[in-house]
């Protein structure tokens, strides 16, 4: 008969109990880093969304300042037609 080993188990059942345990472990850390990439992805989704979303923004105000600057052309025009 074999030895005696944790919780009653033979040597044999407590280090195959150990070896699952490891290999659980092991599992749980390739599980939380993949959660953290998982958060660092997302966070850089984030950013890229901020990035259009300003970038957005920035192609607003430039066509504001054409359309501007189209009236002023037009005013321009029509007082030089005016003054000839």
């Amino acid at each position: 008969m074999s030895k005696r080993g944790l919780f009653c188990l033979t040597t044999e059942e407590a280090s195959f109990v150990y070896s699952k345990c490891i290999w659980l472990f092991g599992e749980w850390v390739q599980l939380l880093v993949s959660l953290a990439g998982l958060l660092v992805n997302f966070e850089v989704l984030l950013v890229s969304f901020a990035h259009l979303l300003v970038n957005f923004a920035v192609l607003l105000v430039s066509l504001a300042q054409l359309l501007v600057n189209f009236a002023v052309l037009l005013v321009n025009f029509e007082n030089l037609t005016l003054s000839l």
